[in-house]
C-alpha cells in the first residue's frame, strides 16, 4: 500500500480511546467557538444551541475521567510521536534499530520489539 494511503487509513480509523477523547475534545472547542461568534453576532438561539453543544461535550469528557485538556492534548501529541517512529521504523530499519536499542537501553524490551517488528514487516511486503 502507498505510504500516504496508509497514513489516510492510520488517521481514519481512530478509534481507540485517545482519539475518540481528543475529538470531542475538539467538538467542545468548536462548540464554544460557535456559542462566541453568536454572541458577537446577537443570535440568542446560536449561543443557547452552541452552549447546549458544548455543555454535552464536556460532559461526555468528565464522564469518563478527563479532567485536564493539557492531559488530553499529551496523549494526542504521544500518539502521533508513536506514529512517526511506526512509520520511520517502517521505512528506515536502520533508524528503527537505533530506536529500539535506546528503548532497550531504557528498559522497555516489550516497545523495542514492537519498533524493530516494523521494520521486518515492512521489509518482508517490500
Amino acid at each position: 500500500m502507498p505510504q500516504q494511503l496508509q497514513d489516510q487509513a492510520e488517521r481514519a480509523q481512530g478509534l481507540d480511546v485517545t482519539t475518540v477523547v481528543a475529538r470531542i475534545s475538539d467538538i467542545a472547542q468548536r462548540a464554544r467557538s460557535t456559542a462566541l461568534e453568536a454572541a458577537e453576532a446577537g443570535d440568542r438561539a446560536g449561543v443557547l444551541r452552541a452552549g447546549d453543544s458544548e455543555l454535552r461535550a464536556l460532559a461526555v469528557l468528565a464522564t469518563n475521567g478527563e479532567t485536564s485538556e493539557l492531559e488530553i492534548e499529551r496523549r494526542r501529541s504521544y500518539q502521533d510521536l508513536s506514529a512517526a517512529v511506526i512509520r520511520v521504523s517502517r521505512r528506515d530499519p536502520e533508524t528503527a534499530e537505533r530506536i529500539a536499542s535506546e528503548l532497550d537501553r531504557m528498559n522497555r524490551p516489550i516497545l523495542a520489539e514492537d519498533v524493530r517488528d516494523q521494520a521486518v514487516s515492512r521489509n518482508e511486503i517490500a
